[in-house]
């Protein structure tokens, strides 16, 4: 094998490369795709140097084993799942240096839902339309990530100044999150009573919960819910309910138009959060103004400048 390279021993239960997304597309029915945690993914990469749009590989849950062929900077940031390096457990949020036959391993989840996996340099994929981002379902042409794959990386550049995130920036990760929602176009056509339903319980995350978006379980009382609506756009953190009452959370992957009413949207901070969340944790909502939208997006842009 050659030098500049890893080889996925084992892709997990779900492993992709992915970087910011694609942008502007959506009119044309081209799905963001991209991280579901940037906010996670940005730290990745500022921690071994990188730009905040190179790729990185996005894992889920568990079972990703790695062996890297050369040496190398890695960072580890969002959830914590189990990751060990050479059989010892390796911090997240942190600089590390890897040597040519070094493995690392996810095995179990601890917190979160989804780690990053940025390495000096990014993964340098052929971009397609403008991002090197794989959607889940559908073949762009982005290498899929299986067992034997093997990714070649840049060569060994610059010395990597060793990074830490300061431990005030540091996302906490349950399994229960409440999101901050707006209300969405059709949202005066929902009965008071499911408005309310919607932020006075806890949802269940379903186990068909994905990239395409989150299905989410819970206790419907009301049998007056507006009926399909003509297909309109949609956008990740789009909250759409069903003819069953039971919502779904639009996500990266998701479609670009629905039929399903619109009774809000999840504030962009939040979804980082929500990507955080598997299959029977527990999920509220609580209603803001725009001006606290307006805040809220403005500190998180903030944030994100390291």
């Amino acid at each position: 094998m050659g030098s500049n390279q890893l080889l996925i021993k084992k892709a997990g239960l779900y492993t992709s490369i992915q970087d910011l997304g694609r942008k502007g597309l959506m009119n044309k029915g081209v799905a963001r795709s991209g991280v579901t945690d940037a906010q996670s993914a940005l730290l990745a990469n500022w921690l071994v140097g990188n730009s905040p749009d190179d790729a990185l590989l996005e894992i889920t849950y568990q079972g990703l084993h790695i062996r890297f062929e050369c040496s190398t900077a890695i960072a580890i940031s969002g959830g914590d799942l189990g990751a060990k390096l050479n059989d010892q457990s390796v911090e997240r949020n942190q600089t590390m240096i890897v040597q040519p036959g070094d493995e690392l391993r996810f095995e179990q989840r601890k917190s979160g839902f989804r780690a990053y996996l940025a390495i000096a340099g990014g993964i340098p994929q052929q971009a397609i339309m403008d991002s090197r981002s794989t959607h889940s379902m559908i073949d762009l042409g982005i290498e899929k990530i299986k067992d034997g794959t093997v990714l070649k990386l840049k060569p060994p550049g610059k010395r990597i100044e060793q990074r830490s995130v300061p431990q005030e920036l540091r996302p906490v990760f349950t399994q229960h999150f409440t999101a901050r929602i707006l209300p969405g176009p059709e949202f005066e056509l929902f009965p008071k009573a499911y408005i309310d339903q919607l932020t006075n319980q806890s949802w269940d995350i379903t186990a068909d919960s994905n990239r395409m978006g989150y299905r989410l379980k819970g206790d419907i009382g009301s049998d007056q819910l507006p009926e399909g609506i003509l297909s309109s756009g949609i956008i990740p953190g789009t909250i759409q309910v069903t003819s069953s009452g039971q919502p779904i959370i639009l996500m990266n992957d998701g479609p670009t138009t629905g039929g399903y009413a619109r009774i809000g949207n999840v504030i962009t901070p939040d979804l980082n959060y929500i990507a955080q969340l598997g299959p029977g944790d527990t999920l509220r909502f609580k209603w803001i103004d725009f001006p606290e939208a307006d805040r809220l997006n403005n500190q998180y842009h903030k944030y994100l400048t390291l």
